[in-house]
């Protein structure tokens, strides 16, 4: 069967797109995962129609988003300038400054979203593991069997955990992941209706987790509700905020986790 290169050399198109570029895009879409090889012929994905159907500077845009989206570039997430390579392709692809200025700043939100989701997921997981662990090093595995990760069925409920003490009563924890180390200071993401719950729920606390170096989830400490007040943003005349980036040093946290006992 012959090979899906052989057409390139016959491809007529005015001498625009030489059968080189023409390898280098075959390359860039299969790497995308917009075309598939299969003995010597190339099958489109579902998504490759939205690439065809679009403008030439949407498509641009369409395509950089999907090769953003593969690679997971540090820079995106950890808001540090592109590299100048990387900077003069976009520029080439949206040559426009507003535009371009426009969809990199949502780019970059958008990644912040997704990178700031799996972390907490990540640290949520950790939390849930070494509570068990707890429970079963007392002898209570029964109870570590009610350990519950209830953010999967609703992030609605201003925690992220529920898990038993030894005496069966309950203890909900909302679990916060940073994956930035300070001097001292931990940055977490709060919403009202965590700090609502935390203020009015003697048996809510906060765990604060930290990436380490090793790219495994520490435990930085806890705290209860109350221990947050004076890092909440105030409400005023032109609306109530509704989430907050807070800075909170980590001498208010307790090591360790929310005790059994």
């Amino acid at each position: 069967m012959p090979s899906v290169h052989a057409g390139y050399t016959h491809y007529s198109s005015g001498g625009v797109y030489p059968p080189e570029d023409l390898r280098l895009g075959e390359q860039l879409l299969l790497a995308l995962r917009l075309l598939r090889e299969e003995d010597g012929h190339l099958y489109p994905s579902g998504d490759v129609g939205e690439v065809i159907a679009a403008a030439d500077p949407d498509a641009h845009e369409l395509l950089l988003v999907r090769a953003l989206e593969f690679t997971q570039p540090a820079w995106l997430t950890e808001h540090e300038s592109a590299p100048e390579e990387v900077a003069a392709t976009v520029a080439q692809l949206i040559p426009d400054p507003e535009r371009r200025e426009a969809f990199l700043l949502a780019l970059g939100a958008t990644f912040d979203d997704s990178a700031r989701t799996a972390l907490g997921s990540r640290g949520e997981d950790a939390v849930v593991e070494l509570l068990k662990d707890e429970l079963i090093g007392f002898g209570r595995e029964s109870l570590a069997n009610d350990v519950r990760r209830v953010s999967l069925v609703s992030d609605a409920l201003g925690y992220d955990i529920v898990a038993p003490r030894l005496d069966e009563t309950k203890r909900r924890i909302e679990v916060k992941t940073s994956g930035r180390a300070g001097e001292g200071l931990v940055r977490i993401y709060l919403s009202r209706n965590e700090a609502e719950v935390g203020r009015r729920d003697p048996a809510w606390s906060l765990v604060v987790c930290r990436l380490g170096a090793d790219d495994a989830i520490l435990i930085v400490g806890w705290c209860r509700g109350s221990a947050l007040e004076p890092y909440l943003p105030s409400d005023r005349p032109a609306g109530r905020w509704v989430q907050a980036e807070l800075e909170i040093p980590e001498a208010i946290l307790i090591a360790g986790l929310p005790s059994a006992v």
